[in-house]
C-alpha cells in the first residue's frame, strides 16, 4: 500500500508537485528561478513573463571514468526515439569514409526503424541496455562521440563524453549539448546535416592527436559542474529565512 501511494507518477505525488507550482507561480514567493540549460531558461511559458532565469548545470550521477585508451569507434548513447535524431547520425555515417564502427548504445521504441536505416552498413551496431560498467568501458575506447538531439533539455550524455575526455560532435539546434561544447575546443557544433557532422567526424578520426587534445579540454571543463556549484549557485545572494 505504501508503494502504491508514493507511487511516481501517481496521484498522491502529482497533488505534491501541482501544491509547490502554485507556490512558485505566486508573484514574489520565488527569490530566484533556475533551469538546467539555458535552452530550458527560454522556453515560452515556462517560467513566469519578464522572469530572469539563471542556468545552472547538474552533473551525472556516472561516476569512475577511466583512463582514455586508444579510440577504436565512435559512439552515442540515447535512448531511441525520434526526437534523440540517431537517424541523423546513421545518415552521417554513409558520408564518413573512413573505416570506424558507431556503436549505438540504448534502447527505444525507435529501434527497429533505425535497425533498418542502417541496414548494410556492418560499422553501424546496436548494442542495447548498456550498464554503467560497460559504458565507462565504452567512452574510453570511443575516439569520439554523437550525440545529435533536437532541443534537448540538458543532455547528460554530453557532459559524461566530455568527463570522459572525449571530443563530442553535435549540431546548433541540439538545445542542451550545444551550450556545453565549446567548437574547435572541445568537440564540434555543426549543422543538423548527414554531410556536416560527416566531415567534423573524419577530422577527428583522421587526426587522433586533436581528438585527444579536445578530449582533454573538455574533462577539465567538466570537472567545473559539480553539486556543490549547483548548490552556491542556487543559494547565493538568497535572503533565508531563520527558523
Amino acid at each position: 500500500m505504501r508503494s502504491e501511494v508514493f507511487a511516481f507518477p501517481g496521484p498522491l505525488i502529482r497533488e505534491v508537485v501541482q501544491y509547490f507550482d502554485r507556490i512558485a507561480f505566486r508573484p514574489g514567493a520565488v527569490q530566484r528561478f533556475c533551469a538546467i540549460s539555458a535552452t530550458v531558461a527560454g522556453r515560452p511559458g515556462y517560467f513566469p513573463a519578464g522572469t530572469k532565469v539563471t542556468p545552472v548545470y547538474p552533473p551525472s550521477d556516472l561516476t569512475g571514468y577511466r583512463r582514455p585508451r586508444r579510440g577504436r569507434h565512435l559512439l552515442t548513447v540515447s535512448r531511441l526515439d525520434p526526437p534523440k535524431r540517431v537517424d541523423l547520425l546513421i545518415e552521417a555515417m554513409r558520408h564518413v569514409r573512413e573505416p570506424i564502427d558507431l556503436l549505438v548504445a540504448g534502447t527505444g521504441p525507435d529501434e527497429p526503424r533505425l535497425r533498418e536505416l542502417a541496414a548494410g552498413d556492418r560499422r553501424i551496431r546496436f548494442l542495447g541496455y548498456v550498464n554503467d560498467d560497460a559504458l565507462l568501458g565504452l567512452y574510453a575506447r570511443a575516439v569520439a562521440v554523437l550525440f545529435a538531439p533536437v532541443q534537448e533539455d540538458f543532455g547528460l550524455v554530453t557532459l559524461e563524453a566530455m568527463a570522459a575526455a572525449k571530443a563530442v560532435v553535435t549540431t546548433r539546434d541540439a538545445g542542451g549539448p550545444s551550450e556545453l561544447v565549446e567548437h574547435g575546443r572541445t568537440g564540434y557544433i555543426t549543422e543538423p546535416e548527414p554531410q556536416a557532422i560527416a566531415a567534423h567526424v573524419e577530422r577527428l578520426v583522421g587526426d587522433r592527436r586533436l581528438a585527444r587534445v579536445m578530449g582533454a579540454r573538455g574533462r577539465a571543463r567538466a570537472t567545473e559542474v559539480t553539486w556543490q556549484r549547483v548548490g552556491a549557485t542556487l543559494l547565493d545572494g538568497l535572503a533565508l529565512e531563520r527558523t
